[in-house]
């Protein structure tokens, strides 16, 4: 066994008014995170004079910390039985997660950061989205507390130890238990995967370690060399060592390989609580050709740092000894973050942490809702070309995801999945119910002949119809909506006609309603929604806009509006619109295809930010950390911005202006000459600087400013540089899908803003639906004639479905009913039954009515389809007696003396 001493403490942190209870390492290695029973979670910084960050969050002992892959979040699990997601930084932003019904104990992430998986004291494991931030399904298998949980480094399946002494193998595509190991020692306190996912550790209770194979699930090594329980354990990246932490007070490095005890560190005051250890991931960085351990233990509000040793596999050519390492951090020990507010922030410095080799000041009111304004970008540009700028990698899978059994072919299934059956019956459900608020409301005081008193309340079908009255207005454009209906023959279009009558359509379009009057807060109350009357339908798109979808590398965000000249609190002026007056909508598009993937609407909500860097960020939440391009405009461009993308793993290129906080003043008053570009890089961060027409400045982080490209048009060929060029053609994402939505406009005039919004979404719904159908079928059908196809396809729908209702409603009407005197008296006393002239109305003094076996009859032959030979058989006669209208013969007679007369 190594001889070598324990490593000598570099640093300790104070701060945790209690007992520590978990620890964990930024992947990046400038950051560790901390729990304590003091219900907080700390996030200390290594680099020199950096405060730390406290969270103030959970009500109970804060369990188990842990970041996620990429270093950018943080997950946290209490005893107040929910899990919290916080983003490292300044502000300590969280997200509650709930569904545990008792203490949370583990919290670990997938190997992409796209999912948790929890342990807790209620006997379940819970799997969750991250980006989403949703619940996804509980693994129930276990019949005591479970302590912990971890991913397979593949993220395939889970491994779960409790205190029933087991340890459950779980795929996480099935949902079922794959094996179970039984730990005969003692309780199960912590599991992990192997590096390459064919083996599991667990420890225990008892001071036991096992080994298993989860191929063969049998036990491979089994070690008792801990007198206490084992709280933690880790595996080395090469899978060749796991190293152990003990209430007895030691480290301990088992070599797998050789199978015995390695290295064993001391140093540490017996321990009642559970220790935390890691291996430094980034070892390279500190010895060359030599492995490294950074081991942290929690005890009495001190939590070590990091120490490094180098092992005996350290080769022989090394020209580094350990003790030659000198940290040029400054000496950290005498830090006490005890100034640290409730939101994170740290009231006694001025100093925040920020992107490599920056340095950040912290405003109160930073430029575009970004904490860093004036002072946060010091004037350090150059011509530096050494640290060329290298853009993430992509990281998604575009693509159509198609809900489970949908295989959609026609433009009618492509538009069905976005307006669903739901949001039809949705639409139905208001429409009525503020139907007849209305009519209540009005009561006695409508006119006989007014929709109050005509209105029928509308069935699905008639929804159907009307929509695809929609799709046909869409086509068509008539300066009045009763144009569609007219018979004067330059103007005649018989279609909305043959889907229902001029009145209903405007009954309908007048009670048209998609949210609860009931629930509207109004304005001056907590809980206000500046988009009640659109919100069901908003958030219904936005959902399956995103979920139907996901784009390729290359997006674009940019701002559309909806053209609305009325009065309305959150109306906008934009003057380089066609549409100068209307509602703001921010629109992030697929560049290629102009796909909208998410959209908000400007609605001047006093509880949403509305600066354009928040803007950006909200819009991309669900695709940081994934390698997207994204493209804006000077409205959006700041430093600031391409800085919080960076640090998002997501590539920045914009338009930007030259008075923008934190662009180069030495670039802004330098004079560059028509068809040349300059450049200024600083901390990974390029700003190129072009003159053709106009002078413009681009920010990237992903172009070589010193690079162009060859750009001829139909006048003359010129070199641009490549971020330039690429700018151009990757930013008209949104103006491809506003060019789009012009060519189906709904422009009719309506007194309602919502009415309004309302028919530019379904626009939108139009476009969208479009595109996706181009990409699942390869088509290159245009508009027009998509929604020709869609427009055919939802009248032959709405004719089978209203033939199909008509036929129910013949087959009621025609089926056997119990026999009641007025239809067992015609058979019978025919001597009093005569037949008469039917009486005169207010209207007719000599009115006409149906013969009521003629039909019958009709309904019987025809078999419930439509006849269009079919001429109504009308008559001046009937029973006075049934109140049966009647032919005077041959029905008459028939009638009254056969009892099945058809």
């Amino acid at each position: 066994m190594s001889t070598l001493e324990d490593p000598s403490l570099e640093r300790h942190f104070r701060g945790h008014r209690d007992v520590v209870t978990a620890v964990d390492f930024n992947p990046n290695m400038t950051q560790l995170a901390s729990s304590s029973l003091d219900n907080n979670l700390m996030v200390w910084n290594f680099k020199a004079k950096m405060r730390a960050y406290r969270f103030v969050g959970h009500k109970d002992a804060v369990c188990c910390v842990q970041f996620s892959p990429s270093g950018h979040l943080v997950a946290s699990a209490s005893r107040d039985k929910t899990v919290r997601l916080w983003i490292p930084s300044v502000k300590g932003e969280s997200t509650v997660f709930r569904a545990h019904t008792g203490t949370v104990r583990s919290v670990d992430f997938s190997s992409d950061g796209q999912a948790m998986v929890t342990a807790s004291d209620d006997k379940t494991v819970k799997l969750w989205t991250v980006h989403r931030q949703k619940f996804m399904f509980s693994l129930t298998q276990h019949s005591n507390w479970v302590r912990t949980a971890k991913f397979s480094p593949d993220g395939r399946l889970v491994v779960s130890g409790s205190d029933d002494k087991t340890v459950l193998l779980w795929d996480l595509n099935s949902r079922q238990c794959l094996h179970t190991f039984h730990e005969t020692g003692g309780f199960v306190n912590c599991v992990d995967f192997h590096p390459s996912g064919t083996c599991i550790a667990s420890g225990s209770t008892d001071g036991g370690l096992k080994i298993w194979d989860i191929r063969m699930n049998k036990i491979l090594q089994n070690y008792t060399a801990h007198t206490g329980s084992v709280n933690k354990l880790s595996f080395h990246a090469s899978g060749n060592y796991l190293l152990t932490g003990s209430d007895d007070a030691t480290l301990k490095i088992f070599d797998l390989l050789e199978g015995r005890i390695f290295y064993t560190l001391h140093g540490h005051q017996p321990l009642k609580e559970r220790i935390e250890d890691r291996y430094l991931r980034t070892a390279q960085s500190v010895f060359r050709n030599s492995s490294s351990v950074a081991t942290m233990a929690e005890s009495q509000r001190n939590v070590f740092d990091a120490f490094e040793f180098a092992d005996e596999i350290q080769t022989e050519d090394s020209d580094v000894e350990p003790n030659e390492l000198e940290s040029d951090d400054e000496d950290h020990s005498n830090f006490d973050p005890q100034s640290v507010d409730e939101a994170g922030s740290d009231s006694g410095s001025d100093e925040d942490y920020g992107p490599p080799s920056v340095r950040r000041r912290r405003l109160d009111g930073p430029a575009n809702g970004v904490a860093g304004a004036a002072d946060a970008f010091s004037d350090g540009w150059s011509r530096d070309l050494e640290n060329y700028p290298v853009s993430a990698a992509f990281r998604s899978a575009p693509g159509l995801h198609l809900p489970d059994g949908v295989d959609p072919t026609t433009p009618a299934d492509f538009f069905a999945l976005i307006f669903t059956p739901q949001l039809l019956k949705h639409i139905k459900r208001e429409t009525n119910r503020y139907a007849a608020t209305e009519i209540a409301r009005v009561g006695d005081a409508a006119k006989p002949n007014s929709i109050y008193k005509l209105w029928k309340p509308v069935t699905l079908v008639d929804i159907r119809g009307f929509i695809t009255i929609l799709v046909h207005m869409a086509l068509i454009n008539k300066d009045r909506l009763s144009y569609f209906w007219s018979k004067i023959p330059i103007i005649n279009t018989p279609f909305a006609a043959q889907i229902m009558s001029r009145d209903r359509f405007l009954a309908i379009m007048a009670f048209l309603h998609v949210s609860d009057n009931n629930t509207y807060i109004p304005r001056d109350q907590p809980g206000h929604t500046p988009l009640h009357k659109i919100q069901p339908i908003y958030d219904h798109l936005r959902y399956t806009f995103s979920s139907l979808y996901t784009p390729k590398q290359k997006l674009c965000i940019d701002e559309a509006i909806c053209p609305w000249r009325g009065k309305l609190r959150f109306r906008v002026y934009m003057k380089d619109k066609p549409n100068k007056w209307g509602v703001k909508l921010y629109k992030l598009c697929e560049s290629s295809s102009g796909y909208v993937s998410d959209f908000e609407i400007y609605a001047a909500d006093s509880n949403l930010s509305n600066k354009p860097v928040d803007v950006c960020l909200r819009l991309m939440q669900p695709y940081l950390d994934k390698g997207y391009w994204l493209y804006t405009n000077n409205y959006y461009t700041c430093p600031a911005l391409a800085y919080q993308l960076i640090e998002r793993r997501t590539n920045c290129v914009g338009t930007v202006r030259s008075n923008r906080v934190g662009m180069p003043k030495c670039l802004a008053n330098q004079s560059v000459a028509k068809g040349s570009s300059d450049y200024r890089v600083k901390t990974g961060l390029w700003v190129v600087k072009y003159a053709d027409k106009k002078r413009v400045n681009i920010i990237t982080n992903c172009h070589n400013p010193t690079r162009a490209v060859t750009v001829t048009t139909r006048t003359s060929t010129k070199e641009k540089p490549e971020a330039v060029q690429d700018y151009v053609l990757n930013m008209a994402g949104v103006d491809r899908n506003d060019q789009l939505m012009s060519y189906m406009p709904l422009r009719h005039r309506s007194q309602k803003w919502w009415k309004k919004l309302f028919m530019h979404l379904f626009s939108l719904c139009l476009v969208q639906a479009k595109i996706l159908y181009c990409k699942k079928t390869g088509s290159r059908v245009c508009l027009g004639d998509f929604v020709i196809q869609l427009g055919t396809e939802m009248s032959d729908n709405f004719f089978a479905a209203k033939a199909e209702q008509q036929r129910k409603k013949s087959e009621a009407s025609t089926a056997p009913r119990a026999p009641t005197p007025s239809s067992t008296s015609r058979l019978v006393a025919q001597h009093s039954h005569y037949p008469e002239h039917i009486p005169p109305t207010p209207k007719k003094d000599k009115p006409y009515r149906a013969c009521r076996v003629c039909f019958q009859r009709n309904i019987r032959d025809r078999g419930g389809q439509k006849r269009t030979d079919y001429k109504r058989r009308e008559t001046r006669f009937w029973c006075s007696v049934c109140k049966v209208a009647l032919c005077a013969t041959p029905c008459f007679q028939d009638f009254h003396s056969k009892k099945n007369f058809l």
